[in-house]
């Protein structure tokens, strides 16, 4: 499945998954690719930990063109992956909404809203209107920890739109806000 997600964004950006000790969460690494041609043995090269320092977006990667667009400008679409549902939006580089769609929204109702089929029909939706828009490449930012995130990417994916880079942007307290007192027994 990964792999078929870095053969897309293979053209910009080549990158490299690998699974956290959860094993809901998958970390996105991406790199600028030079202008050699990526071999199949380059996809699935896992780096050493010497590495990972040159897979981590730098200055340079807010500069780069992509099809004629600057990669800070490119428009964002935003996967948030709840227990019950999947909102995904279509925003400009600016953060204003162009569309957004839900699996609620696409008539799937209760139980069968949090399903994988329903994450990747709304991934399928968002990516035919972005086509519909002219939007052909994309940035995607995911949030929540749920399995219906990398549904709605695969949904984005065969809809025919090109996945530039991956991001997580699930927020994850380090121990933040004291929890309620416990009740009295």
């Amino acid at each position: 499945m990964w792999k078929s997600l870095t053969a897309v964004t293979r053209q910009v950006y080549t990158c490299v998954v690998r699974p956290s000790i959860s094993s809901v969460n998958h970390q996105a690494i991406c790199h600028m690719s030079d202008d050699r041609q990526n071999t199949r043995e380059d996809e699935q090269r896992v780096p050493d930990a010497k590495d990972w320092r040159l897979f981590y977006p730098s200055k340079e990667t807010m500069k780069l063109d992509v099809d004629g667009t600057a990669y800070n400008q490119l428009p964002v679409v935003n996967i948030k992956s709840t227990n019950n549902n999947v909102i995904i939006s279509l925003c400009k580089a600016t953060g204003d909404i162009l569309y957004c769609s839900s699996a609620g929204a696409l008539g799937f109702r209760n139980a069968r809203r949090k399903t994988n089929l329903a994450a990747q029909s709304v991934g399928a939706h968002i990516g035919e209107r972005a086509l519909n828009i002219g939007l052909r490449n994309l940035r995607v930012c995911l949030n929540g920890i749920n399995s219906s995130r990398t549904s709605a990417l695969i949904g984005l994916r065969t809809s025919g739109v090109r996945i530039v880079s991956i991001s997580e942007v699930t927020k994850i307290p380090h121990n933040g806000c004291r929890p309620k007192r416990r009740p009295r027994k």
